[in-house]
This record gives C-alpha cells, sequence and structure tokens, in this order.
C-alpha cells in the first residue's frame, strides 16, 4: 500500500490545520515514507509522513513511542523532527521535513530508469563474450578459486 489514503489526507489537515496537501513517495529504510507539502496561514511547509510496518512486524518500537522520544529531545536543542502528530489507528507519523541528506536513495525519475532499462538491454546483446578473471578462467569457477587462493 503506497497510496496515502483520504483518512490520511484529512487527518494531515486537522493536525497541521493546513489544506492543499501534495505527497510524494520516498524510501525510508524499509518503512514507507512521503514528503507532505501542505498549504499552512497561507505558506507552504513541509513535513515528513512515515507510515508503519504491518502490526506485529519490524520496530520493537512504535511511533507513539518514537514521538514521544523526539518530544523529550526537543526542548534540550537537540536536532530533531518536530512532531505535528501521531495516529496509531492510521499507523503514521507526522513531523517536520528536515533540512539535510539522507542515508536511503532517493526512487529513480520514472523517465530517467526507463533510459538506464534501455541501456541495459543493449549492454547484454553486445556482451557475447563471458567475463574472464586475470587467470583467463571464468570469475567462481573452480580452477580460477584456487588459482586465486594463494594470493
Amino acid at each position: 500500500m503506497t497510496e496515502l489514503g483520504p483518512e490520511v489526507l484529512d487527518w494531515i489537515e486537522r493536525v497541521t490545520g493546513g489544506r492543499d496537501v501534495e505527497t510524494q513517495l520516498v524510501t525510508s529504510g524499509g518503512r514507507l515514507g512521503y514528503r507532505v507539502d501542505v498549504t499552512v496561514d497561507g505558506a507552504r511547509r513541509p513535513l515528513f509522513l512515515q507510515r508503519g510496518r504491518n502490526p506485529g512486524t519490524g520496530s520493537f518500537m512504535g511511533f507513539a513511542r518514537e514521538a514521544e522520544v523526539y518530544r523529550a529531545l526537543e526542548p534540550l536543542g537537540v536536532k530533531v523532527a518536530h512532531v505535528w502528530g501521531v495516529d496509531e489507528a492510521l499507523n503514521v507519523l507526522l513531523v517536520d521535513r528536515l533540512d539535510g541528506t539522507v542515508w536511503f536513495q532517493e526512487p529513480p525519475d520514472p523517465q530517467q530508469l526507463a533510459g538506464q532499462r534501455q541501456q541495459v538491454d543493449v549492454g547484454d546483446r553486445r556482451d557475447d563474450e563471458p567475463a574472464r578473471s586475470e587467470t583467463g578462467r571464468q570469475p567462481g569457477s573452480a580452477v580460477s578459486r584456487a588459482a586465486g587462493a594463494g594470493r
């Protein structure tokens, strides 16, 4: 389930007091995450919504506890995302989107991905020769492994 249902979009509007919610799916380390832009008091506000895994799988810590940790660290000056809301029934956590880089890869642009697939297809047709190691044997063969074992 990658699309956000109307109940989640309505919840975002309720907890932010905003309107005109726009979302974009991004990867998020095993849990679905979304860039969320919502208009609050006439200005666009960049937020991040994280969806939990199915109940009983994944993290030992639910969103309510994760939000509690963020809220405890924020007044101490630790750079954490401000929590806008958490809803255990919807299995979502909404926080400010922080500046910086992330450790996960962004999803590819669909047009770029199509071009990469086309290049791979063309490359596969040009490679008539199997890969060879410096010993002249195919990598992974018993002779190749034995030849490299003494190095």
